[in-house]
């Protein structure tokens, strides 16, 4: 709890002559004040105030204080601790006999949601997110040596539910968005759509506490109206590869322009000190590896594959017979589940690209039962997601299109976008994508030139307009021109 200011008074007191007294506002937990004033104890014992008194003031004395006695100095620092102690005190006599209920802070509330997130067996990413979000001050991070600042647990979680307020949370997101995680020299900040995601997720916990099932008392969700930052998506900014792109980045991993090679002896004394020579098999093992992965980029380009059912897609769910491929699997956080993303797996049409693409991946010796992967490392294992799309990385900096903001995932816009280009309707393109909701497939619009939709429209209003005859560009409907003709 935040100690509140307080106000230090001296007094005269017949046992022990001047004495401090402090004065402050406890907050009671249903968040109203009430102003408090005690005589200030160190230890639970009541010290003399090393003070005298000038006319209608109280100075300091001269001369060093004697043993027990408190400076105007010492008072403050004793002051801290005392308000605070007194201040738990009578929050601990209020709510001795009140329902558990009216006692649940922030803290309780995330800790029921997590089991609840665990009994719905979500995904190990999205629990790694919640976790992210609401860890505990110095909690270690899940890569590298760094601890979290558990901002959020912080600032919440010894709040009580009843005590949240929409000004409460918008303070705390306001702090949050303005906070600079850069260098004083070059300040960086978060953007609307992460601080909207720790808005998402405070507001998905404290709805699962205005249930009352779970006890937590809550009423009304304090996040419902705290305010939602604008994302405005930069469109001047490609975040997606059409087919030619994607090939120019898949012949980089074909020609292994990618791969970093060492032609000079290492300055710290570590390492082969001669340039890394091969022997055949390990150069033809890297070429099997390029190829793969050139492959990898075009079959996700021609098909839409999210990286986490790339991975784990194993050779029966690709069906040749019926130009499909099933999506039944899933990676999440290094996990392999028989799932897919929303828990409904889908279809993905096989076009004739995809073909050649797989026959050429699964023209290998070995590895080819129904439930070997289709993708493989060299021990014929699951290729790793993470160490794939950094491979991709090169290469997208070696095609020079590292400049846009794009990334592995936008292989899967582009797959979208050209769809839209060539004429698919949103339906069959929320289908192919396996799109929960059609709002979704709604950003690929932008692919629609003003052009196509000019012309659409002309023939729209063209079959509403029948059977009059269709209007000529040039002017009248049998074609003649209309500009500055004489009358009659």
């Amino acid at each position: 709890m935040t100690i509140p200011a307080y106000f230090l008074r001296v007094e005269p007191s017949a046992r022990l002559g001047p004495v401090w007294y402090v004065r402050w506002r406890h907050e009671h937990t249903d968040g109203s004040r009430k102003l408090v004033e005690r005589a200030l104890k160190v230890d639970g014992k009541s010290c003399p105030a090393w003070m005298v008194q000038d006319g209608e003031r109280w100075v300091p004395r001269k001369g060093r204080a004697h043993a027990g006695h408190l400076t105007e100095n010492a008072a403050i620092v004793a002051a801290d601790a005392f308000v605070a102690e007194v201040d738990a005190e009578l929050t601990a006599r209020e709510l001795a006999g009140v329902p558990a209920a009216a006692r649940a802070t922030f803290r309780h509330a995330w800790r029921g949601y997590r089991e609840y997130l665990l009994e719905e067996q979500v995904t190990p990413n999205t629990l790694a997110t919640y976790d992210g979000a609401f860890a505990e001050p110095g909690t270690p991070h899940r890569r590298g040596k760094g601890v979290s600042v558990g901002f959020v647990m912080t600032t919440l979680g010894d709040v009580p539910l009843k005590r949240i307020t929409t000004e409460r949370i918008d303070a705390l997101l306001k702090v949050y968005a303005d906070e600079n995680i850069g260098t004083p020299d070059a300040p960086r900040y978060r953007s609307a759509r992460t601080v909207n995601k720790l808005r998402q997720g405070l507001h998905a916990v404290l709805e699962w506490a205005t249930i009352p099932r779970n006890g937590m008392g809550l009423t009304r969700n304090p996040v419902t109206h705290a305010r939602v930052r604008t994302e405005r998506k930069d469109h001047s900014k490609k975040d997606w590869f059409d087919i030619e792109e994607a090939e120019a980045v898949a012949r980089v991993l074909e020609q292994g322009l990618h791969r970093t090679v060492r032609t000079f002896p290492p300055k710290v004394g570590i390492g082969p000190r001669r340039p890394e020579r091969f022997t055949d098999d390990e150069i033809a093992a890297r070429r099997w590896e390029d190829q793969r992965d050139a492959d990898a980029v075009r079959l996700t380009a021609i098909t839409g594959l999210r990286l986490h059912e790339l991975t784990p897609l194993q050779i029966q769910q690709v069906r040749f017979d019926a130009l499909k491929i099933l999506v039944s699997r899933s990676v999440s956080d290094g996990i392999e589940q028989e799932r897919d993303k929303g828990d409904n797996p889908g279809e993905v049409p096989m076009p004739d690209h995809a073909i050649v693409i797989l026959h050429r991946v699964l023209a290998r010796p070995h590895f080819l039962g129904p439930s070997d992967y289709v993708f493989i490392n060299r021990d014929g294992g699951r290729l790793s997601g993470s160490a794939l799309a950094k491979r991709f990385k090169r290469a997208l900096a070696i095609s020079g299109l590292a400049h846009q903001h794009r990334s592995w995932h936008s292989l899967r816009h582009g797959y979208a976008t050209e769809l839209v280009r060539g004429g698919a309707d949103r339906v069959t393109v929320k289908n192919a994508m396996r799109h929960a909701s059609v709002e979704t497939t709604e950003r690929y619009e932008h692919a629609r030139s003003a052009s196509e939709q000019a012309a659409r429209f002309t023939d729209i209003f063209n079959r509403a307009t029948s059977p009059t005859p269709p209007l000529d560009p040039r002017g009248s409907a049998d074609g003649a021109s209309t500009v500055n003709a004489p009358p009659g």
